[in-house]
């Protein structure tokens, strides 16, 4: 071999040699902090994905449970002379005796309704009256609500008795206390006002009208007489339920003041505007006026695709009536069911008959307590007279004679 040739071999042998001593002296060097480390090629990649969690269902109305309450309502609330004389003291008026004995039965209920028969403080510079003129002190209003009333409905005869100033007045001194109220209005906006409800979460549409007001209206500013108290005969029934429905009602009740004082028979008129109302989609009709308790019934409606719940009169709750039928009236009670989300149905209508015993004699005034019957049949209350006893066993039988075939059944208590 020539000697050049061994020359160029041993140079590139020489090259191999420095190059492979670079390279491990390189690789033996320690990594620096910006010298990023690389995985050998046999190994898989890791691959981060980011990950949301999974939002929480949105609650349904088929997951809420299923919503019931229970209903009870009673007829007039009155306060005659004798009445406002025995209630009142040195330091003023205090009706809480009255509803001693009945309390428990009215505050029994998750919602409990009556028909305020008058006014309520003074207006027109008079003072306060029992009849032809009601008008009763504020402090009636406390012990109403002390026993248990929830909503008070105003669309009575009795209403104007004080004329326009007198529910203006009456409004005041029910909202001051915190009754809900219907029937009656200061101004257009608030007649036209959707008047609903809510008892345990069920929205319970309200309406309320009278047949008349006593002629007092001839007496009354005649542009207040446009809203000041809902009439039957003005009443466009269709309207007003639609008006509750698309404000959110469940159900709907009407209580108007009808029919004819102290008969226990349903007259032409309150049929008449019965099946107005339940044509309309009225749900549950409670009638006041007579004085006397009327007949229950379900009445439906023209095509035969709706029914109501008709209590055509409760007769009275408290007022100085102490004849036959008159010293005598029940609380209704309903429950309303719902069978699925957002349906409901009234079921289990039943009754409380009651006594208004006329009691201690003050001021020269007379007490009068309503009593439910039943609980005191064999054990009346101190200072119950025999002629009062017999007075009270006979309503019983009355009212129980009456509503025998009806749907509502008389509650044990």
């Amino acid at each position: 071999m020539k000697k050049a040739n061994r020359d160029l071999i041993a140079l590139i042998a020489t090259l191999l040699i420095i190059a492979t001593l670079l390279v491990v002296w390189f690789v033996m060097q320690p990594l620096g902090q910006d010298q990023a480390v690389i995985p050998p090629p046999t190994q898989t990649p890791q691959v981060l994905t980011e990950t949301t969690a999974s939002p929480s269902p949105t609650p349904t109305l088929a997951d809420a449970p299923l919503r019931h309450a229970t209903i009870r309502a009673v007829g007039d609330i009155m306060m005659h002379q004798d009445q406002l004389d025995a209630h009142k003291g040195k330091k003023g008026y205090s009706f809480d005796t009255a509803f001693v004995l009945i309390k428990d039965s009215l505050s029994s209920a998750d919602y409990t309704i009556g028909n305020l028969e008058g006014t309520i403080g003074k207006a027109n510079n008079k003072g306060y009256t029992g009849f032809p003129a009601f008008n009763a002190p504020p402090a009636l209003l406390d012990s109403l609500k002390d026993a248990g009333f929830d909503m008070l409905t105003l669309a009575n005869n009795h209403i104007l008795d004080r004329f326009y100033p007198g529910i203006e007045k009456t409004i005041a001194n029910i909202e001051k206390v915190g009754f809900d109220h219907v029937g009656a209005s200061r101004s257009a906006e608030e007649q036209a006002a959707p008047c609903i409800v809510d008892v345990n979460g069920i929205q319970i549409g309200m309406l309320a009208y009278t047949e008349h007001t006593n002629g007092m209206e001839r007496y009354t500013d005649e542009e207040a007489l446009k809203y000041c108290v809902n009439l039957l005969s003005k009443a466009n029934f269709k309207k007003d339920v639609q008006a509750l429905r698309e404000a959110g009602a469940d159900l709907v009740f009407a209580f108007p003041h009808w029919g004819t004082e102290y008969e226990q028979g349903i007259d032409s008129a309150q049929k008449k505007w019965t099946k107005k109302m339940v044509d309309a989609g009225v749900d549950v009709i409670i009638g006041s006026h007579p004085h006397v308790v009327q007949p229950i019934k379900y009445v439906k409606s023209s095509d035969g695709e709706h029914r109501a719940l008709v209590a055509y009169s409760l007769g009275n709750f408290v007022g100085m009536m102490v004849d036959r039928y008159a010293c005598a009236g029940i609380i209704l009670e309903l429950e309303i069911e719902e069978t699925e989300p957002g349906k409901f149905q009234v079921i289990n209508p039943g009754y409380v008959p009651f006594y208004m015993w006329p009691g201690a004699v003050i001021n020269g005034g007379r007490v009068v307590r309503p009593m439910p019957i039943m609980p005191h049949w064999n054990k009346t209350p101190k200072g119950m007279k025999s002629d009062k006893v017999k007075a009270m066993k006979q309503a019983y039988r009355d009212i129980r004679n009456l509503l025998g075939t009806n749907p509502a059944a008389p509650l044990d208590e």
